[in-house]
């Protein structure tokens, strides 16, 4: 019988067996093993073909184009033991190992040596070894801090030169190789040709942890992705066609098991970029459910109950369980479907937090790690539950970041809490700038004339005349959202409001109405402007602006998702220059028409106070934490008036 000899892991590639001749003799099989920064082992080399099975991972007695797929799959499931429990994945790796020999494209398959033969010897191996450029190759240990990540692998080992657990980290998660990371000088200059030019002329820049520009080779089809067969199947059912801007740049690096920090604008798709690795790692792993896997912190209700959704949408074929936590809903329901098995947990940092405090929950098992709306999180002034969270979580993780926005507060957060994390940036994010596909209109009313002003605009856009046609008004106070809803109620508009001081039964009650079309007008203070995708949303109504542009921003960006045309009004009092600024500001960059008198208000605005940045007038009231909203000054004007 031929001998089988993986490679050993380490700095050093792996050196396979040889396959012996003989009566019946197997080829050789030597995938090599590789650490976790460590280069990947060599292939074994087969030896002469004998009467039993062909060899694995060589070319001598590699599987032939007439081998039984019986056989192929046997050799398969020997060559990792892993996929006969997913027959699925093992028969779909066979099937396209056939067709890619039945059109030229496998290799020689000269006896007893050489390279690997046309079918299975093309397959990659679900835990193939991760392979790097010198660039991104192992970093030497750095300093350690009780909040940030820890094991620092030096060499490709874990601690004490010891292979690293299969913590998802350093290893290709799944049945394809992800492509290899490169890096390269800075971009060419204005008017040469480089990469980073893709879907509406958006600049996507990727940086590896020193800084340098990586030449990363998106993924551009589903079909490109190494998932599991479940979750291509759900991709199918969904009728997505291709990938995103921030999934296509983000899960080749992801799947390398490098850390990313993903800046992009709400509406991007980040959702699925970050469930779809950890799903794989929870299935090719078959982690349990008594503790989560997968932690997710997101800084509203609103938003997790959507991330769940999505996770249940993809992840329920797949058995995965999971758990929202979240304010504002009796704790002992979700106490007990975490009880009852929980893979992914999404969370408000402030229920979380009550439940890590009264030792309710563990989050000793979590080996993802996502931050979604980051920047949102530290605005609602969540940063020391997150802090005091995190310590609960390993420090040996794998972390996906996601942010809008940059500043220095968030580079911060991601600094403590991220091990050399890749940079991915979807657009110029350096400066705040608006979707193009939104039209954006800046009115000036007076205060008393909101109301008709409002219902004008709700005609003009044929709001609750064509029942495909959404609205989303946003106020800057709760009590403005109850009076409108009261006044457009007693007009016999379909509408309904949401913001802190409703129940959680509520908020959900009028979500999904909205979300249905039973509601064609849904007025929110913030605690909706960022992370809500809802389809059908043609028309957003600033009838108070925005705090700052950062808001006004995504408030506006509710409309205009997945490549749809959206429309955005803004209400300007006389007094509300420093507003206008900002607004004006965003306009012209997306090159929008602002009339003279628009201009002129924000020209009549103080020196310093052109609405950029977070603002002091910060709006509260996510239901996860006591807030306040308006502020000391309530800039909503109005509310008066009548629809005569």
């Amino acid at each position: 019988m031929g001998g089988m000899g993986p490679g050993m892991g380490g700095m050093r590639p792996g050196m396979g067996g040889m396959g012996g001749p003989g009566m019946g003799g197997m080829g050789g099989m030597g995938p090599g093993m590789g650490g976790m920064r460590g280069l990947g082992g060599m292939s074994g080399m087969g030896g002469p073909p004998g009467a039993g099975m062909p060899a694995l991972g060589g070319g001598g007695g590699g599987s032939s184009p007439g081998a039984p797929q019986s056989q192929l799959m046997q050799n398969l499931i020997m060559r990792d033991p892993k996929l006969a429990q997913n027959p699925a994945l093992a028969q779909q790796m066979i099937s396209k190992a056939l067709q890619q020999q039945m059109e030229g494209k496998g290799g020689s398959s000269m006896p007893g040596r050489g390279p690997p033969g046309p079918a299975l010897a093309s397959l990659p191996s679900p835990t193939a070894p991760l392979t790097q450029s010198k660039a991104c190759g192992a970093p030497p240990p750095v300093s350690t801090t009780d909040e940030g990540y820890s094991w620092k692998p030096e060499g490709g080992g874990g601690p004490d030169g010891e292979a690293p657990d299969d913590d998802g980290r350093g290893q290709v998660e799944a049945g394809g190789r992800a492509p290899d990371l490169e890096s390269k000088p800075p971009p060419p200059a204005d008017g040469e040709a480089g990469p980073g030019k893709i879907d509406k002329q958006e600049e996507v820049k990727v940086c590896d942890p020193q800084g340098n520009i990586v030449d990363l080779q998106p993924l551009q089809t589903f079909s490109e992705c190494p998932w599991p067969a479940a979750l291509q199947s759900e991709i199918s059912k969904a009728g997505f066609s291709k990938p995103s801007q921030i999934q296509a740049y983000a899960w080749p690096i992801a799947l390398k098991g490098n850390d990313v920090v993903g800046i992009a604008a709400t509406g991007s798709g980040k959702t699925i970029a970050f469930l779809f690795p950890a799903f794989m790692h929870i299935l090719n792993n078959r982690c349990g459910s008594r503790d989560p896997t997968l932690l997710v912190l997101a800084p509203t209700r609103e938003l997790a109950v959507q991330i769940e959704k999505e996770a249940q949408r993809f992840g329920n074929s797949s058995r995965l369980q999971t758990v929202c936590a979240y304010g504002g809903a009796p704790k002992f329901q979700q106490l007990s479907q975490m009880r009852a098995g929980c893979h992914c947990l999404i969370a408000t940092p402030g229920r979380l937090n009550d439940f890590l405090e009264g030792k309710q929950v563990r989050l000793d098992q979590v080996s993802k790690l996502v931050l979604d709306e980051a920047d949102r999180m530290l605005d609602m002034g969540f940063e020391p539950q997150i802090r005091k969270i995190l310590k609960e979580v390993p420090k040996k993780r794998h972390t996906l970041f996601f942010t809008a926005t940059w500043p220095k507060e968030v580079r911060k957060l991601a600094e403590d809490f991220l091990y050399k994390p890749y940079q991915v940036q979807i657009g110029d994010r350096s400066e705040l700038k608006a979707n193009e596909d939104i039209t954006q209109i800046a009115k000036i009313v007076q205060p008393n004339e909101k109301n008709q002003m409002l219902l004008q605009t709700l005609r003009e856009y044929q709001i609750g005349q064509n029942p495909e046609h959404r609205c989303l008004v946003f106020c800057g106070t709760k009590r403005m959202c109850d009076q409108l809803e009261r006044d457009f109620q007693r007009a016999n508009f379909r509408i309904a409001a949401i913001h802190g001081d409703k129940d959680q039964r509520q908020r959900d009650e009028a979500l999904n109405n909205f979300r249905d079309a039973r509601v064609s007008i849904l007025v929110a203070t913030d605690v909706a402007a960022r992370g809500l995708d809802i389809k059908g949303v043609v028309l957003v109504i600033n009838y108070d602006p925005a705090n700052n542009a950062e808001d006004y921003v995504h408030r506006i960006g509710r409309t205009g998702r997945a490549g749809q045309k959206g429309t955005a009004v803004t209400f300007l009092t006389a007094d509300q220059g420093f507003k206008a600024a900002g607004i004006v500001e965003i306009m012209d960059k997306t090159k929008q028409h602002v009339s003279e008198d628009v201009r002129k208000l924000a020209a009549s605005a103080p020196a310093g106070g052109k609405g950029k940045g977070k603002g002091r007038f910060r709006e509260g009231g996510d239901g996860d934490r006591p807030g306040r909203e308006g502020g000391p000054m309530d800039f909503g004007g109005g509310g008066g008036g009548s629809f005569g």
